[in-house]
């Protein structure tokens, strides 16, 4: 059986390497008259015939068949959990915003020297769920957010 795959292949290759030749020096579009006109046509028609070496891979489909399934059958326990990730990303956003708005505006004293920095991770709440957001996605260092928020108590 394997030895008519190779076989099979061989067969392929070389039709695609006379293809490939005949295309370098006739053209590819070459309209030539006469009998020889069909050969190049049946080289071309043959090449459909790569979609059979998919019937090679078949065996393997039923592993891959089963893994999509259970990819599939998990997509709903995945919606719940990116839903509690988001709900905890959102809350924990409205207390460091929160913080973060105290800190900037204080009721009787001036702001702080570090304001403009606040208000670029933590200027509204959606500033906030970004900045979180990058930090446990790795585009900010966590370290240098809880190094700012420290000052606020």
């Amino acid at each position: 059986s394997a030895r008519w795959w190779t076989l099979f292949d061989t067969v392929l290759v070389l039709l695609s390497a006379v293809d490939i030749l005949m295309n370098t020096l006739l053209g590819p579009h070459t309209n030539m008259p006469g009998p020889g006109t069909s050969v190049p046509k049946l080289l071309k028609i043959l090449r459909l015939a790569r979609v059979m070496r998919l019937l090679k891979a078949l065996r393997f489909m039923s592993d891959l068949r089963v893994m999509a399934m259970m990819i599939a059958h998990s997509m709903l326990s995945l919606f719940w959990l990116f839903l509690i990730v988001c709900a905890l990303l959102y809350i924990t956003s409205i207390i460091l915003t929160q913080g973060a708005t105290d800190y900037r505006f204080p009721e009787h004293t001036e702001p702080p020297e570090d304001f403009e920095r606040f208000g670029e991770y933590f200027g509204s709440l959606f500033t906030t769920m970004y900045s979180l957001f990058m930090s446990f996605t790795g585009g900010i260092n966590w370290g240098e957010l809880a190094k700012m928020m420290s000052s606020v108590g």
